[in-house]
């Protein structure tokens, strides 16, 4: 659960739903926002049916969903897994735009600076950004929906 949100709802049924779902990664509560608020969270395209994410983007510029995540995750140990894959490919993407652009100088100052700020790209992930947008393609992402009352602590934006 994210630190900054507040939320009545049953974890219980929650877990259950997670358990009933196909070969689930991760299930994320989600609650339907007004349109011009949704653009402040991470807003979800789901199917209607099975209630797997069909796509997710965090934040956008412009309008995808009402459909927003409330910071609440149930994942499976399989994500252990997933989080290893996308270090990896991450990993090769550092490499490959580092090996791409060696002639550029200013490419040279860049990649020396991210390796004197003690973490490369390659190093973090973020959950929203990184695995669900990921799961959101390849499948193991569900959305449990919720119309308990939910509120972020902070401003959103």
């Amino acid at each position: 659960m994210n630190g900054d949100v507040c939320a009545d709802f049953q974890l219980d049924a929650m877990l259950a739903f997670h358990r009933q779902q196909d070969r689930p990664v991760l299930t994320l509560m989600g609650t339907e926002a007004v349109h011009s608020q949704s653009v402040h969270f991470g807003c979800i395209v789901e199917n209607k049916l099975t209630h797997q994410v069909k796509h997710y983007v965090e934040k956008p510029e412009s309008y995808v969903s009402s459909l927003i995540n409330c910071g609440v995750y149930i994942l499976s140990p399989e994500i252990f897994n997933i989080i290893a894959t996308t270090i990896k490919a991450k990993t090769m993407d550092d490499l490959s735009e580092d090996f791409s652009t060696l002639s550029n100088s200013s490419s040279r100052r860049v990649s020396r600076q991210r390796s004197l700020s003690g973490a490369s790209v390659s190093e973090t992930l973020s959950l929203e950004n990184d695995l669900i947008t990921r799961l959101a393609v390849t499948g193991g992402a569900y959305v449990y929906y919720t119309q308990g009352w939910w509120s972020q602590i902070k401003t959103a934006g």
